[in-house]
């Protein structure tokens, strides 16, 4: 399961960063207080390595005359003590693993001049509670917001095109999202062990549910598959304890290995004649499960198989197994 070995891979990630940061070579390093920096092609300044200690920090607009535009790999690694940081004006992107294991960051401002959030961008900021994503932004890169555990709370604006994989994997005190109908595609494990994920809906503008985008969301009761999606990947939905029921649009031909494993309360799926194609143990350990299926689509064959039991679209009070 590709998705049991990220914790894994990120553990490593960590721990080869700080050699990362040291091998990496620029054509030219400066330095200006607290802060080191090389020059872009057009002049601008990318922060490489804040040194500073402080709990507030403004980022200064410019450093020796040149324009911040950029905050580089890794410039803010495991800077524990920050604790409320504002991004200026001048800055379009912020880069991979720029805030990475900051475990006191609680608040952080980004300004509208920001288009790119990159891969790690704030992975294990535990104590992040709420955040506001630009209209200016239209990624969210993997694992952006990893096991922010006290993130509460986000806005994703209309300009954001794509959410990566494993973007908000185990922020487990996120309780309800708004995913707004720009998005067209959300990653492997995107929301993977956000506990207490109550309800999401999702837009139109989205085609496929990946592997484990919603896998072990314990709370979540409620989603919309809209009729845009065509395929609902491997442990899409897996250990979702609190999902009761799941109307899968005409859109979909294919239901992954897994796809709603162990959800317990999980008690009716309607399944319809476009799916040619459920995978292994897709509706495994769903004790309260009973299907609809019409007579002659794939669904029926598959339930028969694997004893689930179904009744039939046209005849909804008999009970077939």
């Amino acid at each position: 399961m590709k998705h049991a070995i990220l914790p894994l891979v990120i553990l490593l990630a960590l721990a080869l960063l700080p050699a990362a940061l040291a091998e990496e070579t620029a054509p030219e390093t400066f330095l200006c207080g607290d802060y080191s920096y090389t020059l872009l092609v057009d002049g601008t300044a990318e922060i490489k390595r804040y040194t500073g200690e402080d709990e507030q920090l403004t980022i200064p607009e410019q450093l020796d005359g040149h324009a911040v535009t950029s905050i580089g790999f890794g410039a803010f690694f495991e800077c524990r003590s920050l604790n409320t940081i504002t991004i200026p004006d001048s800055v379009t992107s912020i880069g991979e693993c720029a805030f990475f294991q900051c475990e006191s960051l609680s608040s952080i401002t980004i300004p509208d001049s920001v288009t790119s959030i990159g891969n790690n961008a704030f992975n294990c900021c535990v104590s992040l509670g709420s955040i506001t994503i630009p209209d200016s932004v239209t990624s969210i890169g993997e694992c952006a917001f990893f096991q922010c555990e006290s993130l509460s709370s986000i806005t994703i604006p209309d300009s954001v095109t794509s959410i990566g994989e494993c973007a908000f994997f185990q922020c487990e005190s996120l309780s309800s999202i708004t995913i707004p109908d720009s998005v067209t595609s959300i990653g492997d494990s995107a929301f993977f062990l956000c506990y207490s994920l109550s309800s999401v809906t999702i837009p139109n503008s989205v085609t496929s549910i990946d592997d484990g985008t919603f896998e072990a969301c314990f709370s979540l009761s409620g989603v919309t598959i809209p009729d845009s999606v065509t395929s609902i990947g491997d442990y899409a939905f897996s250990f979702c304890g609190s999902l009761s029921s799941v109307a899968i649009p005409d859109s979909v031909t294919s239901i992954g290995n897994s796809a709603f494993y162990c959800c317990a309360s999980l008690s009716s799926v309607t399944i319809p004649d476009s799916v040619t194609s459920i995978g292994y143990k897709a509706f495994y350990d769903c004790p309260s499960l009973t299907t609809t299926v019409s007579p002659n689509g794939y669904a029926r064959q598959y339930c028969e198989e694997y004893n689930i039991p179904y009744v039939l679209s046209d005849s909804p009070d008999e009970l077939n197994k």
